[in-house]
């Protein structure tokens, strides 16, 4: 699969190249969504917004990330939900958590319709104090397609940067 580098607001992200980007019309540099979409549905968002916020309600990234994971386990739609993979690693010189959960659905809810399907989520939240923001990268896809999914959506994790200067190296010919 072929990827180029998408960036914006000092931070970027390899995306594949034949996926629709979607951009959130009050898009600002201190908070915003951006989501790629394939031609399939599959979509992987990055969220971003003020640090200042995110450690007013959290000690760390990875305390952002468990309640983001319990405040979807307890929405309306969601059974058997289950942590498959939690880790942390480093991402542009900062402690990223990667989150890979797994859900029954049993229609209506945040995640609307599929009852009986299960669905894998994939997430990575990240706090960075040189750009004051929080981002967290996530997505969901069906169990089926889930390698496919977290291949790429682990190839766009490893690729973030949220620093200027690394992203002006990375697109320096």
């Amino acid at each position: 699969m072929d990827y180029e580098c998408f960036c914006i607001y000092g931070f970027g992200v390899d995306y594949p190249t034949d996926w629709q980007v979607m951009i959130e019309p009050r898009i600002r540099r201190v908070k915003g969504t951006v989501t790629f979409r394939s031609a399939e549905g599959m979509e992987i968002g990055v969220s971003w917004g003020p640090l200042k916020e995110a450690k007013g309600r959290f000690s760390s990234a990875d305390e952002h990330a468990k309640d983001t994971l319990d405040r979807i386990k307890k929405s309306r739609g969601i059974n058997n939900f289950r942590i498959l993979e939690h880790m942390s690693d480093r991402i542009d010189e900062h402690i990223a958590v990667f989150n890979h959960a797994r859900a029954d659905l049993a229609g209506g809810g945040f995640f609307g319709g599929g009852a009986g399907k299960q669905t894998e989520i994939l997430s990575m939240h990240l706090h960075c104090d040189r750009s004051e923001r929080y981002f967290v990268l996530y997505g969901r896809t069906t169990a089926e397609r889930t390698y496919e999914y977290a291949d790429i959506f682990n190839h766009m994790r490893n690729s973030f940067n949220c620093h200027t200067a690394e992203l002006k190296k990375r697109m320096e010919y």
